[in-house]
């Protein structure tokens, strides 16, 4: 699991975009001599499409902490479609719309009668565009790391707590950065990916998130 910090000042918002755009060029660079190599007849597979859709659904799974009077759950529920554009089955671009749910519970006692329950859920959209570079195992079994970067139009987090004493928070920031990458097992129309993303900078929210490594799982078209 790769872990990144908040970032919020503008200038290390353009340094982690340039580093962005220059793994993805470092990625296609890589990806184009490897047709060079010669290949054996049990490592090469059948011709990939030019175009294909990517439809995935998955997310983090965390174990039900407890201590001391206090149970903390957390979960995320992710969803994904993508068009992949191949570039002669040593790589490609990738086009992709995304929607993460998290839902953070945390119950802890204040007396020996009392216990407060707060839940927080965040749902959040990302647009992102990323590059990937294909390593062939055996025949259409490929592994793909990638690197992107992308737009978040829509973020919402929601927070309650009960017993009602009153508390409530909902906010809406209309527009973030989010940096990411993955590395995906494709064999023929089966697509598993071990994703992370994270937000530039934290929005002015309470307990958001900012750090998502959901799991998906999937088939292409």
């Amino acid at each position: 699991m790769i872990v990144f910090g908040c970032i919020g000042s503008s200038h290390a918002r353009r340094r982690l975009i340039r580093l962005a755009i220059g793994v993805a060029a470092a990625l296609g660079q890589v990806a184009a001599p490897a047709s060079s190599f010669a290949q054996s007849t049990s490592q090469i597979g059948h011709a990939e499409p030019p175009l294909r859709i990517e439809v995935t659904g998955g997310g983090e799974f965390h174990a039900s902490e407890a201590s001391y009077g206090t149970t903390h759950d957390e979960s995320v529920r992710s969803v994904a479609v993508a068009l992949r554009r191949d570039r002669g089955g040593n790589g490609g671009f990738r086009l992709a719309v995304q929607g993460y749910r998290r839902r953070n519970a945390l119950s802890y006692l204040v007396d020996t009668a009392t216990t407060t329950h707060i839940e927080t859920n965040d749902v959040l959209v990302a647009l992102t565009v990323s590059s990937d570079l294909v390593i062939r195992v055996r025949h259409d079994l490929t592994l793909a790391p990638s690197v992107g970067i992308g737009f978040v139009p829509y973020i919402r987090t929601h927070q309650s707590s009960s017993p009602s004493s009153g508390y409530y928070r909902e906010h809406i920031n209309s527009t973030s950065e989010i940096f990411g990458g993955g590395l995906a097992l494709r064999y023929r129309r089966l697509v598993i990916e071990q994703q992370w993303s994270a937000l530039f900078g934290q929005p002015n929210a309470y307990d958001f998130a900012t750090i998502y490594h959901p799991l998906m799982i999937g088939v292409r078209f």
